[in-house]
């Protein structure tokens, strides 16, 4: 291919001098940056080589792109996942609310440790199918450390530990830490985390706020009306399912709130991504703004329609629109494992929110949370991976019926 000198400009993205021979332009209608932009006649030029984004250019200037009608963007992050549920898939029935949901996967998680690994690569197969790059994953054991020391996928995994009683939260955390080390000395990165507010005691919360310190931690939020009830008069279905499960409990505060109770329990300035956050109310958004803490919210909408059959309130979020992150949860709780699925939820359920913005919450907000400084965005001299959205039936960017193609 000749060599193509372009303009520099700070729209594009370009630079002074040649682009080598080993590119290869690819053009569509629009181009999606990943940080809120959307480019009409923009052709994306990669390195053959490396992957890496050499410019971004007006299509004008590279005659020989390959086109194809729809949208570019860089690859998905999925924010929120949990690679050791794969083998669940199609278990438990939808709508049933997530105290009969947690009850389900309680008696039922258990597998031997090859149909774990089977179900666990058949999904992160699934995942580079969708255009997935990167993913934060939820783990409970180290059943996952060789998956991830061989997949070209980027990975943060979060060690989810439980204790909600007073007395029995260390056992907790000491069946948690032998787990992160495992990861850690893999070289993989990895962070102790909460499962969630009704079944970590605030003791807990602050042991492993220290043990996270300039690290990234997640917590399943506000995902059901009976986990609101639970911190503000300590009844509804929570205190009968750990009675079922023989488990003791610390019941909250009269007048609490669960939000309220994970962000005082944290040391100041945690990086904190609340997952799901279905319950959460313009209050809840305003508190945790003004928090001290560095908070992300990651919005999982398939797993809230399967499991309460509800969505977050989404104009709230859109208030905070470089807060908010994108994540498919398990196959226990939805059917697939695509971000493009969950951007079509949430388009059709907020007509007010742009596919620009949506692609944001994909991609560019979640590789800042993270510090993936390579991904989430088409800019030169990153390596985000480049995938191509063709249209729905409808004809819009990211409706009905559009699909990925995994370009590199």
């Amino acid at each position: 291919m000749a060599r193509l000198k372009i303009e520099n400009s700070s729209r594009f993205g370009g630079r002074f001098g040649p682009l080598s021979a080993n590119i290869n332009f690819f053009l569509a209608d629009r181009v999606y940056t990943g940080d809120g932009r959307c480019l009409p006649n923009t052709a994306v030029a990669v390195n053959a080589q490396t992957a890496q984004i050499e410019a971004l250019l007006p299509a004008a200037q590279a005659p020989n792109a390959r086109y194809q009608p729809g949208s570019l963007t860089p690859g998905f992050i999925n924010a929120h996942g949990h690679l050791e549920l794969s083998h669940l898939h199609g278990h438990f029935p939808q709508h049933t609310g997530l105290v009969p949901f947690l009850e389900a996967v309680t008696r039922s998680r258990g597998a031997d440790q090859e149909t774990i690994e089977k179900h666990m690569q058949a999904a992160a197969q699934t995942l580079q199918a969708n255009g997935i790059v990167a993913m934060g994953d939820i783990a409970n054991t180290t059943a996952s450390i060789a998956l991830k020391l061989s997949s070209t996928l980027k990975f943060h995994t979060f060690v989810e530990v439980f204790g909600m009683s007073e007395q029995g939260w260390p056992a907790g955390l000491e069946r948690g830490l032998p787990v992160l080390d495992a990861f850690r000395q893999a070289g993989l990165a990895a962070s102790l985390s909460p499962h969630a507010p009704y079944s970590v005691h605030p003791a807990l919360m602050q042991h492993i706020g220290q043990t996270s310190a300039g690290l990234p931690i997640s917590i399943h939020m506000q995902e059901s009306p009976e986990e609101t009830k639970f911190f503000a008069s300590g009844e509804g279905a929570f205190p009968s399912f750990y009675r079922n499960l023989g488990i003791p409990v610390s019941t909250p505060a009269p007048g609490s709130s669960s939000l309220q109770t994970t962000l005082s329990a944290l040391p100041a300035g945690q990086r904190l991504l609340l997952v799901h956050n279905t319950c959460a109310t313009n209050a809840d958004l305003e508190l945790a703004d003004h928090s001290g803490h560095d908070v992300f919210w990651c919005l999982c909408p398939g797993a809230n329609r399967y499991i309460e059959n509800r969505l977050p309130e989404l104009a709230l979020f859109r208030r905070y629109p470089d807060r908010v992150l994108i994540g498919t949860d398990s196959l226990a709780s939805n059917g697939t494992l695509s971000v493009l699925n969950e951007l079509q939820q949430l388009l059709q359920a907020d007509p007010a929110l742009t596919p620009e913005l949506a692609i944001q919450w994909a991609c560019g907000n979640a590789a800042r949370f993270f510090g993936w400084s390579d991904l989430g965005t088409l800019e030169p001299g990153k390596r985000p991976g480049l995938l191509h959205i063709h249209p729905g039936s409808d004809h819009s960017p990211i409706g009905a019926g559009s699909s990925v193609q995994v370009i590199i």
